[in-house]
């Protein structure tokens, strides 16, 4: 079954399957339809498939998704309510036809990958955080002022790239729960964008951090982002919750059918 048809025909089936002989014991495969992944058991308790319908354009950029299929995963402690720890959409590019700024995204995202620039360029400050922001969908209403651990990213689905962002309306200190891991990736024929989101915490930023100069910290804010992006750059993929390396282990073992 293609992707379309789960769009069409609103097919949702949450498969835990028992692992293969071959598979290690601690990974679990989940589907729906023809599309799979695998996970480490530890990695999540619970997983959620919903088909997102497209908002109306006329809503306008950060208010206005296309339709996509989204996959949530879980962990929670006893005794909470479950969170995402990661959130992968994926949509039929087609869909993209009249939000432009995901069109542009799009395009933008594999123009890098056709021509691959040094990603390094993007992982600096940047006061015109348009300038050099890399390709995020969703679409947020805030804008991209930190990027770091930027690397390409090339499986058997999908090409693309995997950073960490932050997002901010205002001048602030980033907190331990500041950034997002993303992975944004497009299908060999184009046909579907991939993106995969976990709002990630680490103790390599303070859970409160204050300013006691909030006019001198403006004034500082290039070195205070790139000192940011550097300690990011040097942290361990463990240095982070959910680990790194757990959320691209699961995001090389997607698969998604081609379209016939």
């Amino acid at each position: 079954m293609k992707i379309r048809n789960v769009f069409a025909s609103l097919l949702l089936i949450l498969a835990f399957a028992i692992p293969a002989a071959a598979q290690a014991q601690d990974t679990l495969t989940v589907s729906t339809g023809d599309i799979r992944l695998m996970i480490d058991k530890a990695f999540a308790t619970g997983v959620s498939f919903n088909l997102l319908p497209a908002d109306p354009t006329e809503f306008g950029p950060g208010f206005a998704e296309p339709a996509s299929l989204q996959i949530g995963f879980s962990n929670p402690p006893p005794g909470f309510a479950p969170e995402s720890i990661l959130t992968i959409r994926i949509y039929e590019t087609v869909n993209f036809a009249g939000y432009p700024e995901h069109e542009r995204r799009l395009a933008q995202l594999q123009d890098m990958l056709a021509n691959r620039p040094d990603l390094a360029g993007y992982t600096t400050y940047r006061e015109n955080v348009a300038e050099r922001a890399l390709p995020f969908i969703p679409v947020y209403t805030h804008g991209q002022v930190l990027s770091a651990r930027a690397e390409y990213v090339e499986t058997p689905t999908f090409a693309g790239i995997q950073y960490i962002a932050a997002f901010s309306a205002d001048v602030s200190p980033f907190n331990s729960n500041s950034f997002i891991y993303t992975i944004q990736g497009v299908t060999p024929d184009g046909k579907h964008y991939i993106s995969a989101q976990s709002f990630i915490s680490t103790d390599l930023f303070p859970a409160e951090p204050t300013i006691d100069d909030p006019a001198a910290f403006q004034a500082n804010l290039p070195t205070y982002i790139e000192e940011s992006i550097a300690t990011l750059n040097a942290g361990m993929p463990e240095d982070f919750s959910p680990s790194l390396a757990d959320i691209d282990a699961a995001m090389e073992s997607l698969f998604i059918p081609p379209f016939e």
